[in-house]
């Protein structure tokens, strides 16, 4: 699996978890799948908050049993490209 770091987890809300990003200019887009360290699924990357130079994403958690610790890092499975577009068959 193809993980890229998300940022640090800061707060857990009801089914709602608030993460520092790691780099506000390469802000991942919506719905790409969350991952903790050891490659457990979290939930999905369901919005994105804040100033534009220092923003926060909110996961939705799938489980809320799951304990997440504070600063505990979280990892994002890119999307895959789509190989659709223009023309295609001859």
């Amino acid at each position: 699996m193809n993980l890229r770091y998300l940022g640090r987890s800061i707060h857990l809300v009801s089914s709602n978890l608030v993460v520092d990003l790691d780099n506000p200019s390469r802000v991942p887009p919506l719905w790409v799948k969350v991952y903790d360290s050891e490659n457990r699924y979290i939930g999905i990357l369901f919005d994105v908050i804040g100033p534009v130079n220092d923003p926060f994403a909110v996961v939705r958690v799938k489980n809320p049993s799951i304990h997440i610790e504070k600063g505990a890092d979280l990892y994002y499975q890119p999307k895959k490209r789509s190989r659709t577009g223009k023309g295609g068959r001859f």
